[in-house]
């Protein structure tokens, strides 16, 4: 049995994924140095927006 299921579902924008970022760590009140600390990324790749 071999059905594709179409998808026919649209955006209605598109966010780009950097802003969405911003807002969320804006709404927890964390700045990017402290996500890259949780995620464990280098210091030399972290900018404190």
């Amino acid at each position: 049995m071999n059905s594709v299921t179409e998808n026919s579902y649209t955006h209605d924008y598109v966010s780009p994924p950097g802003e969405t970022i911003k807002d969320i760590l804006e709404e927890r009140g964390m700045t990017q140095v402290e996500l890259a600390e949780r995620m464990g990324r280098p210091k030399k790749n972290q900018r404190n927006y």
